[in-house]
């Protein structure tokens, strides 16, 4: 191509500068991304960026959250709940264990507080079970030696306190049966008795092992009432 035929462009101008809306640098006026501080030039899709960033932050730690709760927490730091639903010397006790670990249940004790000389122990009754978490678990005795008898009701305080007395003193016709006051065999014998039932405070201990190593059980404190049983043919 000789000299003559080449085509006459126009002379190249300098480009126009503007000042970056974010940093202040100065570049190209059409840009629309900023070279340094790669933030876009039109204001809306920089917070549309922001508030992406933010929704996604808030999101992850709702799921991080969400998994501490329902997953970490209860290895992380588990949390340890047993409970006695029901619990009776006559028929059977029932436990839940509401935590978020396995439990040993080693045995279930009522006691007769506050009988000076006179305090008397219901026998140790053996549960030996492991209870998984949110298992329930009953346990039935086989401790009652009469096999018809009725509640002591209506009494004065001097014949239940002569029935307590000939129950602690092995009498064969009469036997004490401790109750936790949740159990439902008490509620239904209040409820349907005609009479004003005789009944003397109870405590009791349930002991557990946790599945942590510890060599120390942990313990349940019962409360409730007790009541005296008698042959039908016995009278106060």
């Amino acid at each position: 191509m000789t000299e003559q035929s080449m085509p006459n462009y126009p002379a190249a101008g300098p480009i126009p500068l503007s000042p970056c809306v974010a940093c202040k640098t100065p570049i190209p006026a059409n840009a629309t991304l900023c070279s340094v501080c790669k933030s876009y030039q039109a204001r809306w899709r920089n917070h549309l960026q922001y508030t992406s960033g933010i929704t996604a932050l808030v999101a992850l730690t709702a799921s991080a959250l969400f998994w501490l709760f329902t997953e970490g927490r209860p290895k992380l730091w588990p949390r340890e709940n047993v409970a006695i639903v029901e619990a009776n010397t006559l028929k059977a006790a029932v436990f839940v264990n509401r935590g978020d670990r396995d439990v040993f249940i080693s045995h279930l004790l009522f006691v007769m507080p506050g009988r000076d000389n006179k305090s008397w122990s219901a026998p140790q009754l053996p549960v030996n079970e492991r209870l998984a978490p949110g298992a329930f678990l009953k346990k039935d005795w086989t401790i009652s030696k009469l096999d018809a008898g009725e509640f002591i009701k209506g009494a004065s305080p001097r014949e239940f306190e002569a029935a307590i007395d000939r129950a602690t003193n092995h009498d064969p016709c009469y036997e004490l049966v401790f109750f936790g006051k949740s159990d439902f065999i008490l509620r239904t014998l209040m409820q349907i008795s005609t009479e004003q039932l005789n009944t003397f405070p109870v405590e009791g201990d349930l002991e557990y092992w946790a599945a942590d190593g510890s060599t120390t059980p942990r313990h349940v404190h019962v409360e409730g009432n007790g009541l005296v049983r008698r042959c039908l043919s016995k009278t106060p």
